[in-house]
C-alpha cells in the first residue's frame, strides 16, 4: 500500500567533563501507491542540536535548537499548500535554554 522510510542518526560528543553536545538527524517519508490508497507523498526532515554544560551533578545549563522541514510548496494566498519533491520548506524552528538547579534545605 505504501512505503514508509524512517532514518534517525544520533551523535553524542563529550568535549570536556562538563561540556557535551548532541546532534539528532531525522528523516521520514511516506510514499503511497496511488493505485491502492489515496495518501499524499510526505517527506520530513528535522535537526536537533543540544549543548549541555554540567556545573555539578545537581546543576546544569542546556541550550538547544530544533529545525523541521517538509516537502510543502506554498502556493498563492488563496491556494492551499501542495506537496513537492524534497523537504525544503521550514515548518518550525525553536531555540531554547534551560537551567536546572537543586535547592537544598
Amino acid at each position: 500500500m505504501f512505503n514508509n522510510h524512517i532514518v534517525r542518526s544520533r551523535v553524542n560528543y563529550q568535549f570536556t567533563r562538563e561540556l557535551s553536545g548532541r546532534l539528532i538527524l531525522d528523516y521520514e517519508a511516506v510514499l503511497p501507491n496511488a493505485t491502492l490508497v489515496s495518501l499524499e507523498r510526505e517527506k520530513r526532515f528535522s535537526v536537533d542540536v543540544l549543548i549541555t554544560y554540567l556545573v555539578n551533578p545537581w546543576t546544569a545549563i542546556y541550550v538547544g535548537y530544533v529545525d523541521g522541514y517538509e516537502n510543502l510548496l506554498v502556493g498563492g494566498p488563496t491556494q492551499p499548500p501542495i506537496r513537492g519533491g524534497a523537504p525544503t520548506t521550514s515548518v518550525g524552528r525553536q531555540l531554547f535554554a534551560k537551567v536546572s538547579y537543586l535547592f537544598r534545605y
